[in-house]
């Protein structure tokens, strides 16, 4: 694999040199912050210094002041190779051209993550870069680079879950506070309600992501990945003693309405086990080797229809989990899903409905199970091929942001019952 970015800047090479020797500085000016995670390194910049950006890491082995800076990817990272930034007399006129090339081999789930994500956040950056080089050599930009709409989505799905992580922190440390307020206040010690925990999903890294954030940056990407979203559950509150609950003298079709516009404050979907209930999506494989399910809670007068929560979650899913089917279609080597297929039943119950495909590659079962309190969403799958096996891995980071969203949003668009 090879990648190269480069510019001509119409500004002397000296000057250009004096802005790559202070790379990864306090004042760095060329390095793209705070719309990128920044570059940092263990020590200045000479052969050894370690650092990188995000999960992004590397090895310095080469500067030369004014001309070069060469590193060493991590081989953890899924690249076998070194990277530069250069900086060299333009050929004709008088500018400089300042140019980075990437050359390496690929392994592992980067085999598939650069060419879906990570190229595409990498030239992203890299453009900002040189757009802070152009505009520290010349004092202006003449073509500013935009991000791809790719791009944005990436980065847009990393800062979700961001601010997910954000949330649930505050939230502890909020309660933490409320707790020994509290008792401070009470003069007798009590028992605290912790709030339930933001567990990761295990897959990660958007990086971050990665998406570039990662935002992906929590993923490779230096987005934040993708890879390992926590759940966001939130807190559970206490109530006073004595204090029953709001409605509670109501019935659940008479809080139906109620239900529609308390909608938009639902609690966001939590990680659960397989439900004990979803004998269909418990018996469809005889062996799994990534499931997950996420549990929303009923708004009250809301469906028990599996059927009708399925049409709700998958009858119109957000655009950008659109854009990344269609992506995932492209990736050379492996099926194309029509999601017409993919959201067809498989088998029905009265409480649980279970779709999915088999491909060349691995096997997917998506089980949506409603009982009197919950609608839980289980996803299924089982490799086939080691290509199987690769995609899933780099899925596997990415899909818990997808399940949750969309359920989130089915739960706030909840069908209901029809009435009696």
């Amino acid at each position: 694999m090879q990648n190269v970015q480069s510019r001509t800047i119409d500004a002397p090479a000296d000057r250009m040199g004096a802005l790559l020797d202070r790379l990864a500085t306090p004042d760095d000016p060329l390095w793209p912050t705070p719309a990128w995670p920044p570059m940092r390194f263990d020590r200045p910049l000479t052969p050894g210094a370690t650092g990188g950006h995000g999960m992004i890491r590397y090895t310095v082995l080469e500067h030369v002041p004014g001309r070069l800076l060469r590193c060493r990817f991590d081989p953890t990272i899924g690249v076998l190779g070194e990277h530069e930034l250069r900086i060299d007399p333009a050929a004709t006129g008088t500018g400089t051209t300042v140019t980075h090339v990437i050359r390496g081999d690929l392994t592992g789930a980067m085999r598939i993550l650069w060419p879906v994500a990570i190229r595409w956040l990498h030239e992203a950056l890299l453009q900002d870069l040189l757009d802070n080089a152009e505009r520290a050599g010349t004092g202006t930009v003449r073509e500013p680079a935009r991000w791809s709409l790719w791009v944005r989505l990436m980065r847009r799905a990393a800062g979700r879950a961001g601010a997910g992580r954000a949330g649930a922190a505050h939230a502890r440390t909020r309660n933490a506070g409320a707790g020994q307020t509290g008792a401070a206040s009470a003069g007798v010690s009590s028992t605290g309600a912790s709030p339930t925990g933001a567990s990761p999903t295990g897959a990660s890294p958007t990086g971050a992501s990665p998406t570039g954030a990662s935002p992906a940056g929590a993923s490779p990407t230096g987005a934040s990945p993708a890879g390992a979203s926590p759940t966001g559950a939130s807190p559970t509150g206490a109530s006073p003693a004595g204090a029953s609950p709001a409605g509670a003298a109501h019935t659940e079709t008479g809080n139906a309405g109620a239900g529609r516009s308390d909608a938009g404050r639902i609690k966001r979907p939590r990680r659960v086990p397989l439900p004990g209930g979803a004998r269909l999506a418990a018996g469809t494989l005889d062996h799994v080797d990534l499931m997950d399910a996420w549990q929303g809670t009923r708004p009250p007068g809301a469906s028990t229809d599996p059927a009708a929560w399925r049409a709700a979650m998958f009858g119109r899913p957000p655009r950008w989990v659109g854009t990344l089917m269609r992506l995932r279609n492209r990736i050379p080597g492996l099926e194309p899903l029509d999601t017409r297929d993919v959201f067809a039943p498989l088998d029905a119950r009265d409480d649980e409905v279970l779709f999915g495909a088999d491909t060349r590659h691995f096997n997917l079962r998506i089980s949506l199970f409603v009982d009197a309190e919950s609608v839980v969403c289980s996803t299924l799958t089982r490799p086939r091929t080691r290509r199987g096996r690769a995609y899933l891995a780099v899925v596997s980071r990415v899909h818990p942001l997808v399940v949750r969203t969309m359920l989130a949003r089915a739960l706030r668009a909840a069908p209901f019952a029809p009435a009696t």
